[in-house]
């Protein structure tokens, strides 16, 4: 006859750790309860071992804890279940604070308002208008502070019930570059037109001031049309430093670019920037002693600093402080992206702030693109912010502000440290000679400014032969009987370029002295080499004086 037995309450299952007979310890779930038989009682225990079950939680754990978006789960009501280590770190919440609160706590409006109606429509309706991968909206962190993006969600059912997962993606960084991206395009293509304008306007110029210049050596000192002859060169002067200032946006411009001493130029520099400023700025100089030599032309840093002195003195119409410093400045992975281009490696920082009225961020976005200002008309050209942009990426370094309206500006330039000279090192010193009775092989396409150059070098008593280009430069100097000692060529001509011409020049006239002229180039490798021999270049446009004294030095052997 089968016993039977009654059986009271079970107790609450308990988790406990038990021994197995090979002695690991494992976790098991305890279910007991005190059963009879007649006057006997006893204990009915039942194990449940966890082992796998929590060998499972910790994997998830562990998973959902090393993935950098963020992972949140919700049910039909849109409250939040269970969020992942990233979701606090992204949105600035505890686990505790999000966890039993709706999903709405980290939307923007209109969709913070819409949220539920979403989720409604789409249990309704299997109208999947919240379900997607990729999309794009906006998301709210516990300060308020609003970023981008990237969401996808998906359904799954668990104990009957409908629940979702999205998966958060922070992708404010991918926007900045996408900016940046957009910014470097925009400016590439202003650029390449500003480029071709400026070429062709150095060409213009190179013949204006250079018969200017011959009308004022050749007129006396009484002559009334002397002043019509000062007034041309003056305004040709004028247009070729708008042309230098288009080179340089474009980075088209040939620069000669020696070891420079950036405290050097800020100091050499700040006494001017004094006479530039309203006496009621205060003007700050601050250079580190250490500072490391970088890779410039002098000019380019002092346009540079009174570009940057001039926008902060207008940005104090009431006065205020401006402060400019130079510092030596690693710079790692993390803060390479405060700047557009810029690696990670040694740098030398030239910072510059003001105590103005701060730009806002849609000023900050357009604050570097050609011909933006917010200047009244006529009181300014919108040149200048481009311009330190353009001279800063020629130089290969890095740009970055920090504004806060009615606080004030920073600009952050990063220029890399140049690689070890000697520290005797100096740029070439070119001087004015009275002229000599070499022969020069002048190579030029543009026919005014040929005839510009010759008649430049023959008033100094130089024997001249004339090509248009390259090949006929080549015939002339297989059939000339006597030496030639020097190629004077433009740097980007049809049909054959002033670097190709010259590496055949010195096969056939070994010995042969190269000078190029050039204010532009569009070909990168050929830009590189030349400026390796900057001390060998004259720029457009260019006077007689300027010309000649370069020839002299050239033929002398003094660069």
């Amino acid at each position: 006859m089968a016993a039977i037995f009654e059986t009271k309450q079970p107790a609450p299952p308990q988790r406990q750790t038990m021994i197995r007979l090979d002695g690991r310890e494992i976790s098991v779930y305890v279910f007991a309860t005190l059963i009879t038989d007649g006057g006997a009682e006893g204990i009915l225990a039942c194990f449940n071992d966890l082992t796998e079950r929590e060998r499972a939680t910790e994997v998830l754990h562990s998973v959902m804890g090393s993935v950098d978006d963020a992972i949140i789960m919700i049910n039909e009501q849109g409250v939040i279940q269970l969020a992942n280590p990233a979701t606090e770190r992204i949105f600035g919440h505890t686990a505790s604070e999000l966890i039993g609160n709706n999903l709405e706590m980290l939307m923007t409006q209109p969709h913070c308002n819409e949220h539920k109606k979403y989720i409604d429509n789409y249990v309704r309706t299997g109208n999947a208008k919240v379900i997607g991968v990729g999309r794009q909206v906006d998301g709210k962190r516990r300060d308020g502070s609003i970023f981008p993006i990237e969401l996808t969600v998906t359904e799954f059912q668990l104990d009957g019930k409908r629940h979702f997962t999205g998966v958060i993606r922070d992708i404010t960084e991918r926007k900045r570059l996408e900016q940046q991206f957009r910014q470097s395009q925009k400016m590439e293509a202003v650029g390449r037109l500003a480029g071709g304008v400026a070429h062709d306007f150095n060409n213009l110029l190179t013949v204006i001031n250079g018969y200017a210049s011959q009308m004022l050596s050749d007129l006396p000192a009484d002559s009334a049309e002397r002043e019509f002859a000062e007034e041309i060169l003056d305004a040709g002067n004028r247009a070729a430093s708008l042309t230098q200032q288009l080179l340089v946006l474009s980075r088209k411009s040939i620069v000669e670019q020696v070891h420079v001493d950036v405290n050097e130029i800020v100091e050499k520099t700040s006494k001017m920037l004094r006479r530039l400023i309203e006496e009621h700025i205060r003007l700050t100089v601050e250079c580190d002693p250490i500072a490391s030599r970088i890779l410039a032309a002098p000019w380019q840093i002092e346009q540079v600093l009174m570009n940057l002195v001039i926008n902060a003195r207008d940005a104090m119409p009431q006065g205020g402080q401006l402060s400019v410093k130079t510092q030596n400045v690693s710079v790692g992975i993390d803060g390479a992206m405060m700047y557009s281009d810029v690696n990670p490696g040694q740098y030398v920082g030239l910072f510059v702030s003001d105590t103005g009225h701060g730009m806002s961020k849609e000023v900050q976005d357009k604050i570097f693109e050609p011909f933006f200002t917010t200047k009244g008309i006529g009181e300014g050209t919108g040149l200048g912010m481009s311009v330190v942009h353009g001279i800063v990426k020629q130089c290969g370094g890095g740009i970055s502000i920090e504004s806060d309206l009615d606080v004030g500006t920073t600009f952050k330039i990063l220029f890399p440290v140049a690689p070890e000279v000697a520290k005797n090192s100096k740029p070439g010193v070119v001087t004015q000679t009275s002229g000599g009775h070499e022969t020069i092989l002048l190579v030029e396409d543009q026919i005014a400014v040929r005839k510009i150059a010759r008649i430049a070098l023959q008033a100094k008593g130089y024997n001249v032969l004339e090509a248009s280009m390259g090949r006929e430069a080549i015939r002339l100097a297989e059939e000339f009987s006597h030496p030639i000692n020097l190629l004077l060529v433009d740097v980007v001509m049809p049909e054959m370029g002033g670097q190709e011409l010259a590496e055949i020049m010195r096969k056939v006239r070994p010995g042969i002295r190269v000078l190029f002229m050039s204010g532009y180039t569009d070909d990168t490798a050929l830009l590189r080499d030349v400026t390796k021999a900057a001390e060998v270049l004259v720029q457009k446009p260019f006077t007689a004086a300027g010309l000649t004294s370069k020839v002299r030095a050239v033929l002398d052997g003094n660069v």
